[in-house]
């Protein structure tokens, strides 16, 4: 969002006004004493950026009351887990109804900021944008009324994948209000980063992302367990962003023999500057999470020409071409994502075919600059439509 914000500036002449928070990941919305952005006003590339601080005191202590919540399948047990989620900040709902605007757009559930914009569009009487980025398969996140309610009151709702597409027309929203709208990157830092020429003697299975376990990366632990019998030379790199659940990774690697520790490297809080240099280190990308709304570091992965192993399940069948640009395996199988694994290990020619056909893909369907004007587009089309109560 922050790159379209940049480029519907440069490239279309919109003023582009960012509300967001001071925190710097969705967990530090219910967590007192986690470092914060400055608060206030700034210009970023032609970009007024808001930042507000976030309401802790509700979200920090209603972790047993949304589990009960939810478990008990209480009514309103959506709301809970909204309010629990965050953020809850004052100065994001001044913004949403005060702020001069001819069309409100909003990312992403299950945030609590989604249903601020609904509301302020449809009491304002002015068109919203939601892009959802859903994880359905995720039903603590995502299986709430509330979240089907506000997709179904867009104006316009910008799917990442025709998997997401389908899903929210199966929630009852009209296929015509539908757009899909994937997420762009610069393929060019990737692609200048020195790769090796000949094969590396240690072959590096790659991960960049959230370090956690939802990410699946306990399954990429366990899969590498299985893959150093027959590969021992084989090395894993950790990389991404620390969260609150980097402790349970980091404390499955300590588990680990002490030689196979020495084969796994965390790299945490990667700098963006350094981002392809490392991604030109890896072998083969793999990302074995089982909810992606569609998985941003995969074309981060082909940009610098690399082959794939993700899940097949939800967006990410929609993303990667099983055999063609990655290979697909099952969510939660280590022994599938191991074989996956040796398979491209064992296999520089095929590693470089499905490589090359993700770049390929990449600069054909991912490119900045037609992904700009096709949201520019989306907004000058809606005129003046208005939300729908639903």
């Amino acid at each position: 969002m922050a790159e379209l914000s940049r480029r519907l500036v440069a490239e279309h002449s919109h003023t582009v006004t960012v509300s967001t928070t001071t925190a710097l990941s969705t967990a530090d919305f219910r967590h007192p004493g986690a470092p914060q952005l400055a608060h206030g006003e700034s210009w970023e590339d032609g970009v007024l950026v808001r930042r507000h601080r976030v309401v802790k005191v509700l979200g920090a202590h209603m972790h047993r009351v949304q589990e009960q919540a939810y478990r008990r399948r209480w009514p309103g047990n959506g709301i809970v887990r909204t309010i629990y989620e965050g953020p809850l900040s004052p100065g994001m709902a001044r913004d949403a109804a005060r702020v001069p605007a001819d069309v409100v757009a909003a990312t992403a559930f299950p945030l609590a900021h989604m249903h601020l914009a609904t509301l302020a569009a449809r009491v304002r009487g002015i068109p919203v944008v939601l892009f959802g980025a859903l994880h359905p398969e995720d039903r603590w996140g995502f299986d709430r009324d509330v979240i089907r309610r506000a997709i179904r009151s867009a104006t316009a709702y910008a799917a990442y994948t025709q998997y997401e597409a389908d899903y929210v027309v199966s929630l009852g929203l009209d296929p015509e209000r539908v757009h899909i709208v994937p997420p762009g990157v610069d393929p060019e830092p990737f692609g200048r980063a020195a790769r090796a020429e000949a094969p590396a003697a240690e072959p590096v299975v790659g991960f960049f992302g959230q370090m956690t376990a939802h990410k699946g990366l306990l399954d990429l632990l366990a899969a590498m367990r299985i893959v150093w019998e027959r590969v021992p030379s084989a090395r894993l790199v950790i990389a991404g962003a620390r969260r609150v659940g980097t402790a349970q990774v980091e404390g499955a690697i300590e588990e680990l023999p002490a030689e196979l520790q020495a084969r796994v490297r965390l790299e945490t809080d990667v700098p963006e500057a350094r981002k392809a240099e490392l991604f030109a280190t890896f072998d083969v990308f793999a990302s074995p999470s089982a909810f992606e709304s569609f998985g941003i570091t995969f074309l981060e992965a082909w940009s610098a020409g690399l082959p794939i192993v993700g899940c097949r399940v939800g967006a990410v069948a929609s993303v990667v071409r099983d055999g063609t640009d990655g290979l697909l395996v099952e969510a939660g199988d280590p022994r599938q994502l191991a074989a996956a694994l040796e398979r491209l290990l064992a296999d520089p020619a095929e590693r470089a075919r499905l490589g090359a056909a993700g770049r390929e893909a990449v600069l054909a369907r991912h490119s900045w600059p037609a992904i700009t004007n096709q949201v520019a587009e989306l907004y000058s089309s809606l005129g003046d439509a208005t939300p729908t109560r639903a």
